[in-house]
């Protein structure tokens, strides 16, 4: 059961026992015949004890060898790890002479190191039972580090800037010419880099504690390393035109998101600016709030709409900023947004880029806070709480302070990143951004599709999965009336081990909960802002959620059980909403996925439970994996 809520000696004393067990291959009975009369002669005895004799003294000396060149591959490893640790650190300080001639004595020692554990003694050392692979993997290790270092770490270090790593980030945005010729080598070697990867990939689980945790670093670390080199090629030709740098500034409309109020991808569309990017120098203009977001004049979608999306989201996602993000699929809502603020009379973008409060939590917790113009100290540790809770029960129901607000926020935050970024720790940066981007807090859509192609690769556009091979079931879900309680809003998500079928595909039972943890009490003291006052409310407490259940690609959905309060058809009988049916959760069809649909009501201090059967498809090979909208409310 899985369970997804938001809220040294060693090797000698095995070394021993196969030499005992080696020599016990040489008894006498093996080169004198156990069915011969003829007595043997003093001579034959005593060619067989010298022969016994040279084969312990043989295999004894091996042994020390073994462990004498063990004891040498440890230190060899051990200098090459206090070597790579100052390579980040001159790295991180500019240092690009110091991080050069450590680059060239850290080539040095892994080949040292692989020559060592090349040898034929480790290679009859992979034999022994159980901690043969043990062996195998620090060979590999050892091998690829030797081939790293030639081919990707010593190119890269020779390619940086002369103030190191971080002239690669300048205050304002990027150093293209500094990405681009970092690139290069990493693209040229990606034949190398790709083979290493593989061959790092197919390494087992360590059996020696002291093996587990950096076998499982390398394997991470090398399988960046090849996704980067594999699209740095097209990357370098790219970047020019996604920064700016082609002699055309890029126009990129960024959003805010507030997860207060849900959206399948995240949080809605809260507020919105224009991010310029010129020669990689990005510049921020004024935020507007969501009651200036843009919405077609003529009431139809700025785009078409397939019968499918009406019918499973509802017209709202053709013609509202605030409301496209009930599709969890980010390029489909990025397309649809650019059309609404283009039609609106707004700038012209070359791509969207949303993030939401936990997201720039983060990214403030490493460049520093800002202080707003009423004394508001939003950073690193509050800024989700601020902006998805805290000024709603400030504020009230004063839309226009709330936008103010907000506005204050986004564009001294984005300012205050931009301006810190080249201060910033690029490892802790790419973290932050790697992590947002796997847990939907942050996307990155490009008009040009080319760039949108590479943004895909690198896993950074918000895609819903269509592979069949590796099967992701989706949760996704959206408030279904307007309010800003959903920060009180908890999920916890239990899925079985699968279960093999005839056809080969897997069944997996999956069960998830929404409750809402917001009392009638405390909600009788809130702003009707933060609590809503839809007419189909129940009570002061009551939460509305739309939630969409995707099947897995080639996959299915069955078995489906409710437990709490839904609504049916006779609730929204116009196109402008979801669609429900009469049962609870209704199925459907999404672009070649399955689909099933429905709206629960939650009162205060109750849970709406859906337990369903999902399948995958016969061609998968991996287990079942979830995707899911980000709460409000979770730890960081």
């Amino acid at each position: 059961m899985v369970r997804y809520s938001a809220h040294g000696n060693h090797s000698r004393n095995n070394q021993r026992a196969v030499l005992r067990s080696d020599m016990a291959a040489y008894n006498t009975s093996n080169y004198v015949g156990q069915n011969s009369r003829r007595p043997k002669s003093h001579r034959t005895r005593n060619i067989v004890i010298v022969v016994i004799v040279v084969l312990i003294v043989a295999l004894a000396c091996s042994g020390v060898a073994l462990a004498m060149s063990a004891k040498e591959a440890k230190a060899d490893a051990n200098v090459l790890m206090d070597q790579g640790k100052t390579l980040v650190t001159q790295l991180k300080e500019g240092d690009k002479a110091g991080a050069t001639q450590t680059a060239t004595e850290l080539s040095a020692t892994a080949k040292k190191l692989n020559d060592n554990v090349g040898s034929p003694l480790w290679a009859a050392a992979t034999l022994i039972p159980v901690y043969g692979g043990d062996v195998a993997q620090v060979r590999t290790i050892a091998s690829v580090a030797d081939t790293l270092c030639a081919s990707a770490i010593t190119p890269l270090i020779n390619a940086l800037p002369a103030e190191g790593l971080s002239g690669s980030v300048v205050e304002g945005g990027g150093n293209v010419e500094a990405v681009e010729s970092m690139l290069a080598p990493l693209g040229a070697e990606y034949a190398t880099i790709h083979e290493c990867a593989e061959r790092v990939a197919k390494m087992g689980d360590s059996h020696i504690d002291q093996l587990k945790e950096p076998v499982q670093t390398v394997k991470g670390m090398v399988g960046t390393l090849d996704t980067v080199s594999e699209y740095a090629s097209e990357l370098s030709h790219l970047l020019p035109g996604m920064l700016g740098a082609d002699g055309e500034p890029a126009h990129y409309l960024v959003v805010a998101a507030n997860n207060a109020e849900p959206r399948s991808i995240g949080g809605m569309a809260g507020s919105f600016g224009i991010m310029t990017v010129e020669d990689g120098k990005m510049s921020m203009g004024d935020f507007v709030g969501i009651e200036t977001a843009p919405r077609p004049d003529d009431g139809e979608a700025a785009l078409p709409l397939t019968d499918e999306e009406t019918r499973i989201f509802g017209e709202r996602v053709g013609q509202d900023m605030r409301d496209v993000g009930y599709i969890p699929n980010f390029p489909r809502v990025a397309e649809l947004q650019k059309a609404i603020w283009e039609s609106s009379g707004n700038t012209e973008v070359d791509g969207i880029v949303t993030l939401d409060p936990v997201f720039l939590q983060r990214i403030l917790a490493l460049t520093g806070g800002v202080t707003t113009s009423d004394g508001t100290v939003v950073d690193g540790t509050n800024a989700a709480q601020v902006l998805m809770n805290d000024v709603y029960l400030r504020f009230g129901d004063e839309n226009e302070i709330q936008d103010a607000f907000f506005a204050d926020v986004a564009s001294q935050a984005l300012d205050q990143i931009l301006d810190n970024l080249g201060d910033v720790d690029l490892a802790k940066l790419l973290e932050v951004i790697n992590n947002s981007l796997d847990d939907r807090r942050f996307y990155i859509w490009m008009a040009n599709p080319e760039e949108e192609a590479i943004v895909a690769k690198l896993g950074a556009a918000g895609l819903t999965s269509t592979s069949e091979t590796d099967p992701v079931a989706g949760i996704y879900f959206g408030a279904a009336s307007g309010a800003k309680s959903f920060w009180y809003l908890d999920t916890d998500v239990q899925v079985s081990d699968g279960r093999k079928n005839a056809d080969g595909s897997m069944s997996y039972d999956v069960t998830v909960t929404f409750t809402n943890t917001l009392t009638d009490e405390e909600a009788s003291t809130m702003s009707w802002y933060i609590t809503g006052e839809a007419a189909i409310k129940r009570s002061v407490s009551d939460m509305h959620l739309d939630v969409y259940l995707y099947a897995p690609a080639g996959g299915s959905i069955s078995n489906m059980q409710t437990d709490g309060y839904f609504f049916d058809s006779g609730y929204f009988r116009d196109s402008w909403h979801t669609q429900p049916g009469d049962d609870p959760m209704t199925k459907a069809s999404y672009n070649g996925i399955e689909v099933w649909y429905g709206v629960t009501g939650i009162n205060g201090d109750s849970s709406t439970t859906i337990s369903y059967t999902v399948t995958t498809s016969p061609k998968a090979s991996a287990p079942l994996q979830i995707d899911m909208t980000p709460v409000a409310n979770e730890t960081l």
